[in-house]
């Protein structure tokens, strides 16, 4: 029994030795009337930094409704003022007539520093009237792990970028029939009616 708990431990730290660092991620914190608000992510011991020489990075979510307004971040739980500072340099532009919001940071290649924790960036939100919770698209690009460039150009690795391409949660079209389906309905619930006066006709009284 010793021996496998070993062999079990052993595993595990080769597994979380060899685990790559992880990317950065943007989720939806709350939906309060027509407000969403979001959390930009980084995971612990990451040192994420961005950009790649010449780009801004970006933070991208599309198949949004509605979009009236946005606005950058708020806060951040960095407690280096520098880095505190660079997070709230966040802007968002609204694209697509409210279908695309781009958030993109005006500076560029600022770490985020090693800490034994998540950190985060609070407050990013859109104003979406009438728009519900589905999913939408969510895309970065900019971020990498590394507190240097990876060449002498100011170019970056591939092996060490930190983008993600994936789904979160955020405002969508409510769902309204389509025409031909509200006749249907229609239709459906007249046919019920006729059939209950129907059936009531001819029951004795």
């Amino acid at each position: 029994m010793n021996k496998l708990a070993s062999l079990l431990a052993g595993v595990g730290a080769a597994v979380a030795l060899a685990a790559p660092a992880h990317a950065v991620d943007f989720v939806l914190e709350s939906h309060v009337g027509d407000a969403w608000t979001y959390t930009l992510v980084y995971d612990p011991f990451d040192n994420m930094s961005f950009a790649e020489s010449g780009v801004h990075p970006t933070i991208t979510l599309t198949g949004l409704s509605g979009v009236t307004a946005v606005s950058g971040p708020t806060s951040t739980d960095f407690p280096n003022q520098e880095i505190n500072d660079v997070q709230l340099q966040w802007t968002g532009s609204i694209l697509d007539g409210g279908a695309t919001v781009v958030f993109a940071n005006l500076l560029q290649r600022v770490g985020t520093g090693n800490y034994s924790t998540l950190k985060h960036v609070y407050g990013f939100t859109l104003t979406a009237p009438g728009a519900v919770e589905g999913e939408v698209g969510l895309a970065t690009n900019g971020f990498y792990y590394g507190a240097f460039p990876a060449n002498t150009n100011g170019g970056m690795n591939p092996a060490n970028d930190r983008d993600i391409a994936k789904t979160t949660a955020g405002p969508v079209a409510a769902s309204v029939p389509e025409p031909a389906t509200w006749a249907m309905m229609i239709l459906g619930f007249a046919a019920t009616g006729g059939a209950v006066r129907r059936r009531r006709a001819a029951t004795p009284a």
